[in-house]
């Protein structure tokens, strides 16, 4: 978008927290924007109507507001699928290496899957042994076992899993 502007472009958004939930990256996009000669428009008003103190101001509240919005969103996301993991939930994404889904009174839980815990517990013998990951994938891969999606280890698959295991 910046690319583009030229002298007397509008950039036009529904509200300012479209253009940027982060204090300072609006400002940086408000001062590019400004210097193409461009000016940056929001359909709910919100001080974007001129550069007088006033709305100098509001576009500076509405942005603080924005930024604030987010770490509240983002907090709040981080608490519910803390809650979740707790519980044992899948918190979205691929199962790990070492779980099986399971429905359970409509609730998708994380439940052990017992021959992906074996390699786990193997990977993390070798490497208290002071093998290197690429070692342990070698080993893997030799004594047939594969990831879950069936393919052989690569070093950086069996760094993963440990870290996870710790």
């Amino acid at each position: 978008m910046l690319e583009s502007l030229r002298k007397g472009d509008v950039v036009a958004v529904a509200k300012r927290d479209r253009l940027a939930r982060d204090l300072f990256l609006t400002l940086w996009l408000e001062k590019e924007c400004k210097r193409a000669g461009a000016k940056i428009v929001s359909a709910a008003g919100e001080g974007t109507e001129g550069d007088d103190p006033a709305s100098v101001l509001m576009r500076q509240m509405v942005d603080a507001f924005a930024e604030y919005e987010r770490a509240i969103i983002r907090q709040r996301t981080k608490a519910a699928l803390g809650a979740k993991r707790r519980r044992g939930e899948k918190t979205g994404g691929d199962v790990p290496f070492g779980f099986e889904a399971h429905q359970e009174d409509g609730r998708l839980l994380l439940v052990p899957n017992l021959r992906e815990q074996k390699v786990i517990r193997l990977a993390q013998e070798l490497r208290e042994d002071g093998m290197s990951f690429s070692g342990i994938a070698q080993d893997l891969n030799a004594a047939g076992y594969r990831t879950k999606r069936g393919a052989d280890w690569t070093h950086k698959q069996v760094s993963r899993i440990l870290e996870k295991a710790a």
